[in-house]
């Protein structure tokens, strides 16, 4: 059903204060789509639609909380981040600060077990922490 003309009420003015008589508008009709524009523009297949790629899978440490890795995947992950979210700061020095801490203690139990092993003489395996013998008090 095409649209009703609208008409303005009779006495309107305009703008300006003219008065206008009544006057009928209508919208322009757009022209009829043939079939072939309908084929050309929503084109229909029988085919079915390949399935989108799938994303690769995650690897293993990214499913991991930080203190889990190990030293392997920390350096892994430290490589990963620093090729695809090298603005990533705040994860790059939570890894980057556990695999030092990771570094430095397997550095101490290397040191710690080849002082051991050259004699068992000197001082003992495990440092004591300078209180470790009850409160020290000057003069006492």
């Amino acid at each position: 059903m095409p649209p009703r003309p609208r008409r303005t009420p009779a006495g309107s003015t305009n703008a300006r204060g003219d008065s206008i008589g009544p006057v009928e508008f209508r919208a322009a009709a757009a022209p009829p789509v043939t079939e072939t524009e309908k084929e050309r523009l929503l084109p229909v297949t029988t085919e079915p639609r390949a399935a989108p790629p799938a994303a690769p899978a995650p690897p293993r440490w990214a499913v991991k909380p930080v203190r889990q890795l190990t030293a392997g995947e920390l350096a892994e992950a430290l490589g990963y981040l620093e090729r695809h979210r090298p603005d990533d700061d705040v994860l790059g020095r939570a890894l980057a600060g556990e695999l030092a801490r990771r570094t430095a203690a397997a550095e101490f139990a290397r040191r710690t077990a080849d002082r051991g092993a050259a004699g068992g003489a000197g001082p003992s395996a495990t440092p004591s922490a300078p209180d470790a013998g009850g409160s020290r008090r000057p003069g006492a």
